[in-house]
């Protein structure tokens, strides 16, 4: 593997940034932080990529990853991000648990928890285990995650 991981601006486990993006004709500020994909991220399982493929639902993590692995691109994501790093911020948003539900940036989330498991020592140990996230606002509702995935995923 190319170790390129020096040449990638990562944000250290406490920076953040706070960023302005226009969702809709509305103009939003969020935080962007580096979570760990662990225990800070946790998997939306209403996920409209997996909604094709959801039969009764998915009751654990696990499974929510198992579906995102046989996902379609699932294979080029992993080699771009094992080789070059995260490219994207993910968009999340706190729940009640504390942890944080990723709304958009499931499959990137499964992948470095993938890598991170594959890379638990060595060279690589730790280079995976923290994604770079965008927090929405807590009064960011239904209507504006609809806003969001559609612009990502029309325009993408």
């Amino acid at each position: 593997m190319k170790d390129d991981s020096k040449n990638l601006e990562t944000l250290p486990p406490s920076e953040e940034r706070v960023l302005f993006e226009r969702i809709g004709s509305t103009e939003w500020e969020m935080r962007e932080v580096g979570l760990d994909v662990h225990d800070e991220v946790a998997l939306w399982d209403e996920n409209p990529r997996l909604q094709t493929a959801k039969m009764d639902g998915f009751s654990t993590e696990i499974q929510l990853e198992e579906a995102l692995r046989g996902s379609r691109g699932y294979d080029g994501l992993k080699k771009s991000i094992q080789e070059i790093g995260q490219m994207q911020s993910i968009y999340v948003k706190k729940t009640p648990t504390g942890k944080y539900l990723t709304l958009e940036g499931n499959t990137r989330v499964a992948v470095l928890r993938e890598l991170d498991r594959k890379f638990h020592s060595g060279k690589f140990a730790g280079t995976f285990r923290r994604v770079t996230a965008k927090i929405v606002p807590q009064n960011f509702g239904d209507r504006e995650i609809a806003i969001l995935l559609a612009g990502i995923h029309v325009r993408g």
